[in-house]
């Protein structure tokens, strides 16, 4: 839409100059060119002339350095969007490693609730038991059943 925007600028400024009228005038065999009319000059219609090289080059460096500015900000956007995803990722990997050590520990807790319900005799059966059951519910509520994605170890 902006490059539109310029062209079309662009194209009203090259074809919008005021027309002028010039008048050639033969003096004595010698021809000469005027925008006053003289007294054996004729009018010429002469379209606007094209833009001489300088402004040529002032419109393209104009151009040039609108590219640029528009270049640099969006450079400075991509930044901006890098950063913040950067900080997304670091902020989710934290996350993730919290709730590994958290998964850890609960998986520790388990086993050792069912290695004492194995190792427990008699009255103290039944209530290592139950442990061993509670143990398994809050790491199933907290780590089981796809909640806990562990990466792949390289090997």
């Amino acid at each position: 839409m902006r490059y539109l925007f310029f062209a079309l600028t662009a194209a009203l400024l090259t074809f919008s100059g005021a027309s002028h009228a010039v008048y050639r005038c033969d003096v004595d065999g010698k021809t000469s060119y005027s925008d006053q009319p003289c007294a054996s000059g004729r009018k010429l219609d002469i379209a606007d002339a094209p833009p001489d090289a300088a402004s040529n080059a002032r419109r393209i460096e104009k151009g040039l350095a609108a590219s640029k500015k528009e270049l640099r900000q969006l450079e400075a956007q991509r930044r901006k969007h890098e950063a913040e995803a950067s900080r997304k990722r670091q902020r989710a990997e934290r996350k993730q490693a919290a709730m590994d050590r958290r998964c850890d520990s609960l998986e520790r807790r388990q086993r050792w609730a069912r290695d004492d319900a194995a190792a427990a005799t008699g009255k103290a059966s039944d209530k290592a038991r139950k442990k061993a059951q509670r143990a398994t519910e809050v790491y199933e509520g907290e780590c089981g059943a796809g909640k806990r994605v562990r990466p792949l170890q390289s090997s």
